[in-house]
């Protein structure tokens, strides 16, 4: 099935997905959506588990579609998957979310993977089996179209959909999208916005909604509309975040830990924490939603074959009857 959403935002939405998945997941609730006429499309990625950044994004939009990983990091996974299953017009599955959903262990304890080591026992405590029945129910790819353009929507990349991390590099990118027809490409994993014109599709980043790995420690999401993509950021409430790993039982050294994350945007050096974590670098003085960057999007013409005259022959001259 192929997920087709009208530009006509007058009518009823049409809903069509493309789904490799189980069939009991091919189910779609067509939606009266608001009168525009044009799409505007949010994409977000990486969420972590930190509802009050998603909380932050108050965007109008017509269609959201979401690349993955909900889960790990931070303490708060319940609101962020509910939110996720009400508004996400099409989701995919991310690393951590297969991981959660699995049951997995992490088994490394440096680095992030302490983060996620102290966080995932948690969230199999608090997640409900509705909940882990929708993770581990996310596809792990998923083609869409939306007003005419294609969709395809992966969490790390088409040849590793799981683990390859491939930033804004056009070489890169071009060799690994061979075989796959879409207009936008729309990945998420290494917490790095970026919107990537290639020889035909863009690849957007939208970064990281829960845990931004750029320098900037505001939440990071992407809107699309009409052929332009706006890379926006939004500040949101780290000190309740953090309040909530407390209140959860993270302990201190962990603790730690993701303030020095979430306080940088990423940009920390594990041996100098106590100084990172005493900095302010969230609070910017934009603290309305903020577009970084603006891309548009350009899509290679075919050219039109020229049409070889026909050499008609002219029709033979009756001759007149004799009569």
């Amino acid at each position: 099935m192929l997920l087709v959403i009208s530009s006509k935002m007058t009518e009823m939405a049409q809903f069509h997905v493309e789904d490799r998945g189980p069939p009991d997941l091919r189910i779609w609730v067509v939606q009266q959506v608001r009168e525009r006429s044009l799409m505007r499309i949010l994409v977000l990625a990486d969420i972590h588990s930190n509802w009050p950044a998603l909380a932050a994004i108050q965007e109008p939009f017509d269609a959201c579609l979401f690349v993955g990983d909900l889960v790990d990091y931070a303490t708060d996974p319940v609101p962020c998957v509910d939110w996720i299953r009400k508004h996400a017009a099409v989701s995919v599955r991310g690393n951590h979310d297969h991981a959660v959903a699995q049951r997995i262990p992490v088994v490394k304890s440096n680095g992030l993977h302490q983060l996620a080591a102290a966080t995932r026992p948690l969230h199999w405590k608090v997640l409900s089996p509705l909940h882990m029945k929708f993770l581990t129910r996310l596809p792990v790819t998923r083609k869409v179209t939306l007003d005419k353009k294609r969709f395809f929507l992966v969490h790390a990349t088409p040849r590793d959909p799981f683990d390859e991390y491939l930033r804004d590099d056009k070489s890169a990118w071009q060799a690994r999208l061979k075989g796959v027809d879409a207009d936008f490409i729309l990945v998420g994993h290494t917490h790095i916005p970026f919107a990537l014109q290639l020889d035909g599709p863009m690849v957007i980043n939208p970064g990281s909604v829960g845990q931004p790995r750029d320098g900037d420690p505001r939440a990071a999401y992407a809107i699309i509309e009409n052929g332009k993509v706006e890379l926006r950021r939004v500040k949101y409430d780290i000190d309740a975040t953090l309040k909530h790993m407390r209140d959860s039982g993270i302990d201190a050294e962990t603790l730690e830990l993701a303030t020095a994350v979430l306080r940088t945007g990423g940009r920390f050096e594990f041996d100098k924490l106590a100084q990172s974590v005493g900095t302010a670098l969230d609070e910017d003085p934009n603290d309305v939603h903020d577009t970084v960057e603006l891309a548009q999007f350009k899509p290679v013409e075919t050219p039109k074959k020229k049409r070889k005259a026909s050499k008609k022959k002219a029709p033979a001259k009756r001759k007149p009857s004799a009569s």
